[in-house]
């Protein structure tokens, strides 16, 4: 599995989210990623959610995000890899 590299493929599922930034949204970010379920096999799926958990925990707690500013997830599943942007 690769993270974050733009490796040649195609996406065969994408999932784009935006969430607040408090402290219930790592939660919110692993449940948002199981609908990824049909296209990740699920050992996979189970270390994307975990990714998905501590980078979106990350946003929450260093990003400094004010106002109406949210964190933006965005999971890419191609051929050979997933790839998740926070």
């Amino acid at each position: 599995m690769s993270w974050g590299r733009n490796l040649v493929g195609v996406v065969t599922s994408r999932l784009k989210v935006s969430l607040p930034p408090d402290l219930t949204v790592p939660s919110l970010a692993r449940d948002a990623a199981v609908q990824l379920a049909p296209t990740v096999p699920g050992d996979t799926l189970d270390e994307v959610r975990l990714v998905v958990s501590e980078l979106v925990t990350n946003a929450v707690q260093h990003a400094e995000l004010e106002g109406e500013e949210t964190i933006g997830l965005d999971i890419g599943v191609e051929s050979e890899h997933v790839d998740v942007i926070v």
